[in-house]
C-alpha cells in the first residue's frame, strides 16, 4: 500500500506507531516489522539507553524506525548525544509540542536523517513546512493523551493539505478501518495511531491501564488539565475515572514505574501513563485514551499469541485490521477481485482535498 509516507520512510504501511510508554521496544519492533513505522519514545532517554533500545530492536526486525522527542523534555545541551544516536539509526527523528525549530530540522538533515514535527495547529503545520521537515503529523482534538491539537482533525487537515507540499500524517481518535480510509481518502499520506495499539501485547503499559482502556466508553474520555504534574499547561484527553481517583487523593505520590531508563517515583497528579513495571500504591493512574468507541479498541486490542524472540514478529491485529479492512472499503464496487487501491487514485475518485 504506498503513499508518499511509505515511499519516503521506506515502510510498507502508512500506518505510524503513536511513541508513547517508556521506550516500548516490543511494540516498536512489531509495528516496525508488520509494515508500520513503529516510533521509540525518547524522552529523558540518555545515549546509552536509546542505542540499547535500537540494539534490541534490531534482533527482532531490520525493518525502519523512528524515534519522538518531546520538546518540553528536551535539551540539546543535555541531550545532544542522544539526538545524534537518533539521527544516526532511526529512519524519522521526530518532535512534539513546540513550535517547529529550523536549527533542530538542520541539525537532523546535516546527519542524514529525515525531520518530522507532530503539530496541532495549521499555523505549526504550515512553520514546520518552512523549517524543512520532511514530514508533517497533524493532530487533531480528538485525540488521546496530550493533545496540541486546536480543531478537529478533518477540517484543520484539509486546509493544511491545501497549504504544504509535504507528506501529511493524520492523529487523533483514529482507531477503525472505516477512519483509516476517511483520512486516506481526505488526502493523507497515511495515519498516527496510538490508542488502537495500547491494549496489544506487545504495548509496555500495565494490565490494568489496558483492561480500563477496553471497557472504557467514548463518554469516558474528558478533555482535561488534571494532570499537570512533571508537564503543566499541557491538556490532555484521560479517563474520567483517573481523575475521579487523583481528587480523592491525598498522598504525594502514587506509585514508581520506569521512565526513560530510570526508576522514577510518580507524584500525584502526574501526566503519565502507567508502564508494565509501575509498582502502585494507589488507584490512582492516569489513563490516556481518544474519543474512539470501546468495542473498536476491544476488537483491536484483542490478540493472538506471537514470538517474541527472533526476527519474525508477529503483527498486531489492530495494524492488519486497519489494513485489511480499509482496502475493502476503498474497493471500486465494480472490481471482481480484491486489490490495494493507490492512493492517487482514492483522493482524485472521492470528495475531499487532495494533496
Amino acid at each position: 500500500m504506498r503513499t508518499n509516507f511509505t515511499d519516503l520512510v521506506s515502510c510498507e504501511l502508512p500506518i505510524q506507531q503513536a511513541a508513547f510508554g517508556s521506550l516500548s521496544v516490543e511494540l516498536v519492533a512489531a509495528v516496525s516489522a508488520a509494515g508500520g513505522l513503529g516510533m521509540i519514545s525518547a524522552p529523558l532517554v540518555s545515549a546509552e539507553v536509546l542505542a540499547a533500545a535500537f540494539d534490541e530492536i534490531r534482533v527482532r526486525t531490520d525493518a525502519p524506525v523512528g524515534v519522538n522527542f518531546v520538546v518540553p523534555f528536551f535539551d540539546l545541551a543535555r541531550d545532544g548525544a542522544t539526538l545524534e544516536v537518533a539521527i544516526e539509526r532511526a529512519a524519522v527523528v521526530e518532535f512534539f509540542y513546540g513550535a517547529p525549530d529550523s536549527d533542530l530540522v538542520e541539525r537532523i538533515h546535516r546527519g542524514g536523517g529525515l525531520a518530522s514535527w507532530q503539530v496541532g495547529s495549521v499555523a505549526d503545520a504550515v512553520a514546520a513546512a518552512r523549517c524543512g521537515c520532511d514530514l508533517v503529523v497533524v493532530q487533531g482534538h480528538e485525540a488521546g493523551g496530550h493533545v496540541a491539537g486546536t480543531h478537529a482533525l478533518l477540517p484543520m487537515l484539509c486546509e493544511v493539505l491545501d497549504l504544504i507540499d509535504v507528506p501529511v500524517l493524520a492523529a487523533g481518535g483514529i482507531t477503525t478501518p472505516r477512519a483509516l480510509a476517511g483520512v486516506l481518502a481526505a488526502g493523507a499520506a497515511g495515519a498516527r495511531i496510538g490508542t488502537a495499539l495500547v491494549a496489544s501485547d506487545e504495548a509496555d503499559f500495565h494490565v490494568d491501564y489496558k483492561r480500563a482502556v477496553v471497557a472504557a466508553s467514548s463518554a469516558d474520555a474528558v478533555y482535561s488539565d488534571v494532570f499537570a504534574a512533571f508537564w503543566p499547561d499541557a491538556p490532555h484527553r484521560v479517563l474520567r475515572s483517573a481523575i475521579d481517583a487523583v481528587e480523592a487523593l491525598d498522598a504525594p505520590t502514587v506509585g514508581a514505574m520506569d521512565l526513560g531508563g530510570q526508576r522514577v517515583e510518580v507524584p500525584r497528579a502526574a501526566g503519565v501513563a502507567p508502564v508494565a513495571s509501575a509498582i502502585r500504591r494507589s488507584r490512582r493512574r492516569e489513563r490516556h485514551c481518544n474519543q474512539a468507541r470501546p468495542h473498536d479498541r476491544a476488537r483491536l486490542g484483542r490478540r493472538r499469541r506471537t514470538s517474541s524472540s527472533g526476527r519474525h514478529f508477529g503483527q498486531p491485529p489492530a495494524i492488519n485490521e486497519l489494513t485489511r479492512r480499509r482496502t475493502r472499503l476503498l474497493r471500486p464496487r465494480s472490481l471482481a477481485k480484491p486489490r490495494v487501491l493507490s492512493i492517487g487514485w482514492i483522493r482524485h475518485s472521492r470528495p475531499g482535498c487532495s494533496n
